[in-house]
This record gives structure tokens, sequence and C-alpha cells, in this order.
């Protein structure tokens, strides 16, 4: 109900807007209204307003921003394809027509029933979003966070430059029957290649956009561990690392319910493409100095300080050490904890089949 003061002449005096709860004809028609006019006398108007309106049984026709026709969009919670839309085609996945939980919105190819071919329209719009959707509403409210968290762990610790390497993604501590999550990726270091199943499921959508995020939603009847697998490729050899985040994560509880949920991250380097042994920093240096060394693979690593008559002074590292990048500090000391005389000193590596020499100088 609405009433407008201080109007005169024509015009639109109001604007009142419905949601359809259902599909079919429905007639909207003025019953009753006054009108004061400007002496403050009521006058009883002449009705003559009605509309009939037909509300469509399907899923709706929509268009993004280039004008092209896509359908997608099932909660009609915002204007984009997302997730949401996802669980919502998960739920009603696999029925008919006429069944308790057929929603006619997810039915997006309009054949009388929710299934495969109604994921694919759904994939094939992902991210999608439209100009012309209907005014926002909330038809399934995201609840409180989870406590649950989605964390990522690698199948294998070091990738080598051009080589792939496997993030897992993991549910704990929430039960689910869908997942959907982003991951975001340093893509001028990493390239995605492909995402793999984790067990066997009902539903399984991959979105890559190619600039650094891909989307990946899961769905089936209960959800633990291991949901997603995505593999990547090093791009290159870098040694600072690229970090990999969980974002935008949304869980499909037992209940029916949709919670955010809480998203882990993990940072990955390259390891050397070749065993290599640095010249340290500064040198000459006073009172310590700083060795840097790189291991292509694993490998039994000495490093020791020599005299210049080769004799040793000091063993900084006599251990087996797995491939990546090292540094190591000498403070000038021998094995028995005495400062060293000024001098020209050497040090050794030895790695495996490796092995490299430098020379550095001790001023005092």
């Amino acid at each position: 109900r609405n009433l407008r003061a201080a109007v005169t002449g024509d015009g639109g005096l109001a604007t009142v807007r419905f949601r359809a709860l259902q599909s079919g004809a429905s007639p909207i028609t003025i019953l009753d209204g006054f009108l004061i006019n400007s002496r403050l006398e009521v006058e009883k108007p002449r009705m003559d307003g009605s509309l009939d309106l037909s509300v469509a049984a399907g899923p709706m026709k929509l268009h993004d921003a280039s004008g092209a026709e896509f359908r997608g969009l099932i909660t009609l919670d915002d204007a984009k394809v997302d997730f949401n839309d996802f669980f919502a085609l998960a739920e009603s996945f696999g029925s008919k027509k006429d069944a308790v939980n057929f929603n006619p919105m997810a039915d997006l190819n309009e054949d009388g029933a929710v299934d495969f071919n109604d994921f694919f329209v759904l994939a094939e719009n992902f991210g999608k979003t439209a100009v012309d959707a209907p005014v926002k509403r909330s038809s399934k409210p995201v609840g409180a966070r989870s406590e649950g968290t989605i964390s990522l762990t690698a199948l294998k610790g070091a990738v080598k430059p051009g080589q792939t390497v496997t993030l897992d993604a993991v549910l704990s501590g929430a039960a689910a029957k869908g997942v959907g999550f982003t991951v975001t990726y340093d893509a001028a270091r990493f390239e995605f290649v492909e995402s793999n199943k984790a067990g066997e499921q009902a539903l399984f959508l991959v979105r890559p956009d190619g600039e650094g995020r891909v989307s990946v939603a899961r769905a089936e009847g209960s959800l633990d561990g291991s949901v997603a697998q995505r593999v990547f490729r090093a791009k290159g050899e870098f040694e600072e690392p690229g970090r990999f985040q969980i974002a935008d994560g949304l869980i499909l509880g037992a209940d029916g319910l949709i919670a955010q949920i809480a998203g882990g991250s993990l940072d990955m380097a390259t390891t050397p493409a070749q065993f290599a042994l640095n010249q340290n920093f500064p040198n000459p240096f006073n009172p310590e100095t700083t060795i840097k060394y790189s291991l292509a693979d694993d490998a039994q690593v000495h490093l020791r300080i020599y005299n210049i008559v080769g004799q040793v002074v000091r063993t900084l590292v006599q251990d087996r050490q797995v491939a990546g990048r090292y540094t190591m500090r000498w403070d000038g000391r021998d094995d028995r904890g005495l400062t060293v005389s000024s001098g020209i000193y050497f040090y050794q590596i030895t790695a495996g089949k490796f092995r490299d020499v430098r020379k550095l100088m001790l001023l005092k």
C-alpha cells in the first residue's frame, strides 16, 4: 500500500513489485482506492486497472553484456552463474517433472528432467553475468561461516621448471554434500593444466579463467577428505615461491544450507635445474659471510672450509639434503669455536657427483 501526497495532474503514483511463487496465469486488479483533492476532500476514483500476467514455468533466458543469450541462472540470488546455481542444480539432479525435488529453473534445456544435459549448459555458462537479471533476492542465503576448512597440499614437495605438480584440496571439519571454491595462483609462474576427480561424484565442474583463477565445484551424497586435485605446470625456474590460495569457498551442508568455509594457502617454488655453488657475499668479509648453493636432486652434502694448505678449518654441512636452495653462514671460526686469522680460505661442496670450490678472504 502506498500513499503519495501533494501530487497534481496525471502521472505515476507508485511502483509495486511482486515475486512469482509458481508458474501459470495470474490476474492483478486494482480493487479499491481514494483520492484527496486540493480542498482536502476525499473523492472516490473510478477503478479501471487490471492486468493478466503469465509466469513461465521453465528457466530464464538472459543476456550477457554482448547481447548473447544464455541460461544457467537458477537461484536468482544475483546476476551471476555461480556456486549457488551449481548447488541448486545438484539438489535437483536426477529428478523429473512432478517429482518432489524437481526444480523447473534447473531444467535448463526444458526436457522435463534435471540431468547431465542441464549440467553441461550450466558448466558452459558458469561465471557469466546477466545484464537483464531480475531484482536481486535471497533465495537461499549464505549462512554463518563453517568451522570446516579446505586445505591445499602438494602430492610431491618440489617441482622442477617445466614439470607438473598436483595440488590436493582436502575438506575437513564439515559435513557436506557439495563444495565450491576458487583457487588463485601466480599465472606468471604457473599454468593450469587440468583438474582430476578425487573419487566418484555425481557432478564435477572445473572452470579456469586463464588469468590465475580456477573455479571448482563438486556434489555428491557425502563429502569428506580429498575433494579435487588440480595439476599445474611451472613455467620456468624461480626462487621466490608462487602462492596458491583458496578463495570464495562455499559448502552445501547435509541440511541443505549454504555456508562459507575457510580456505588455506600453499607457497611453492621450483627446485634448481642444476647443481651450483655461488660466490660468498660479502667477499672479503669481516666478521661473517654468506654461502649459497643449489641442489638439483636429493644428495649427501658436504660443505667445508679449508685453509691455504688444504686443512679442514670448518665443516658447515655434513648431511643428506633434499633438492632446493640453501644458505649457510660462516662466522670466521673453526670447528673448535676459535676465530681464525686473516687470510685466504677455500670452501668446497660435494653433493653426489657434483663438486665445486671457490675462494674467500677474511680481513680484520
